[in-house]
């Protein structure tokens, strides 16, 4: 059994598979509860799509589960903050403004 520790007082690890788990507070602002959840369903998550990260995020890959196709330049997607990005399979899309979106066309090579 493991001894009650703070999360900051936790060993710290710098790789994870898919069934670690990570801890969540749900509504820290409000009524916290703790939960948690799995790596795999963190990163599956539209929640961690929409995440919004400070400093340097770096990956050796991102891959958006989003992939619908606006109806024009100015139908961001609910909850899409500017520098968001996703592709339909013929365009790469880019929030630019609260309402302002660019795409550049997927070419073959």
């Amino acid at each position: 059994m493991a001894t009650s520790k703070k999360v900051s007082e936790l060993s710290a690890i710098t790789t994870a598979t898919a069934d670690d788990l990570l801890y969540i507070v749900n509504d820290p602002g409000g009524t916290p509860e703790s939960f948690k959840i799995t790596v795999k369903n963190a990163l599956e998550s539209n929640v961690v799509a929409n995440a919004q990260f400070g400093g340097t995020l770096t990956a050796n890959s991102v891959t958006s589960r989003y992939s619908s196709t606006p109806a024009d330049a100015t139908a961001v997607p609910s909850g899409f903050q500017i520098g968001a990005i996703w592709s339909d399979g013929s365009y790469i899309y880019v929030v630019t403004g609260a309402s302002a979106l660019k795409r550049v066309a997927i070419a073959t090579w």
